[in-house]
């Protein structure tokens, strides 16, 4: 098996020998990005970090560079976190990999913990703790979080030494919950950018709540009469875009608010779904033969939230999921 490569969210305290052992505290955090290997995390700020090839590992001190390196030896205790990724030459599972680390681990005489499942960067992830004495004054413990996508293994670890690691445990949740990968499917939107990518941004006003790709752009141009407010959600493609309009309903009931506006559209089916917990009818139509079109009518709060969409038809398995995600995202005020 393989060594793991994770990420080591490691912190530090300084111990002397008789002496109450200094914890110090964290209050500010840096964002590292690698755009090259797709990778970013915060890490608490004025720590020491040191990059090798997809391998990031930061120190509580510079101190605690040499620390690690003589884990047996003296001096003051240490953390660190380390985030890489590593290409598996062979196809394992994810179950697979983090089994055999669990007893590799074991047989090494560490106290290894059940295996837990967590998220990474949005990727079905395991967790689980090991400790060991290193000799009769030095005890590491850490806790691995590893995830996997087309054989490319992600991880996250904080480690710390004797005391150290109860007292920054929690910088974990921060390096885990701010750890962005780009995965397969963003990396193709990246080459091609008029793809929706797979993370999304939110536009939030006095009006409504939705959240749309990170790489199209949210505007609101001056509504025309009677409409209320008006937004414009645009990408690289001009022709493929999520156009929303309010307008006052004047008490009409969703039905007949969809009979009034269904003649002026060229429906080629209609269906139903659910946004901000009411049911809402949309109808597919076509404004020209590679641009499909959809138009949801949602009825709310005495207004009329009208929602166009058009995307390009021969790329549909692109398009279609991200609009419907954003617009059933649509929260109302």
């Amino acid at each position: 098996m393989k060594k793991v490569l994770i990420a080591l969210v490691m912190l530090m305290m300084v111990f002397s020998c008789g002496k109450k052992l200094e914890v110090i505290p964290v209050s500010e955090w840096e964002k590292f990005d690698d755009f090259i290997a797709k990778i970013t995390f915060k890490y608490p700020k004025n720590w020491t970090i040191v990059h090798e090839v997809d391998r990031y590992t930061v120190y509580s001190a510079p101190e605690g560079i040499a620390r690690f390196d003589n884990l047996t030896g003296g001096g003051a205790d240490a953390a660190r976190i380390i985030v890489s990724k590593q290409k598996l030459d062979s196809l394992v599972s994810l179950e697979e990999y983090v089994n055999g680390s669990h007893q590799d681990m074991t047989a090494s005489g560490y106290d290894v913990g059940m295996v837990e499942d967590r998220t990474l960067s949005d990727l079905p992830a395991k967790l689980f703790q090991a400790s060991g004495h290193l000799d009769n004054r030095n005890k590491i413990t850490s806790i691995k979080v590893i995830a996997m996508q087309d054989s490319m293994l992600y991880g996250v670890t904080y480690e710390g030494l004797n005391e150290l690691f109860a007292a920054y445990k929690f910088v974990m949740d921060t390096v885990v919950n701010s750890l962005e990968i780009i995965t397969t499917e963003a990396a193709a939107a990246a080459e091609d950018p008029s793809i929706p990518s797979s993370r999304f941004l939110t536009f939030e006003n006095n009006f409504l709540k939705i959240d749309y790709p990170d790489n199209f752009e949210a505007s609101t141009p001056t509504p025309k009469a009677p409409s209320e407010f008006t937004l414009d959600i645009r990408g690289y493609r001009q022709d493929c875009y999520i156009h929303l309009d309010i307008i006052p309903a004047k008490g009409l009931a969703p039905d007949k608010v969809l009979e009034q506006n269904a003649k002026f559209y060229k429906e080629k089916r209609r269906g139903n779904t659910l946004i901000d917990d009411a049911a809402t009818t949309y109808l597919d139509y076509q404004v020209r033969s590679d641009i499909f079109s959809r138009v949801y009518f949602l009825v709310k709060n005495d207004r009329i939230y009208r929602i166009i969409f058009n995307f390009y038809g021969p790329m549909q398995d692109k398009f279609l999921p991200a609009f419907e995600q954003s617009v059933e995202s649509l929260k109302t005020k």
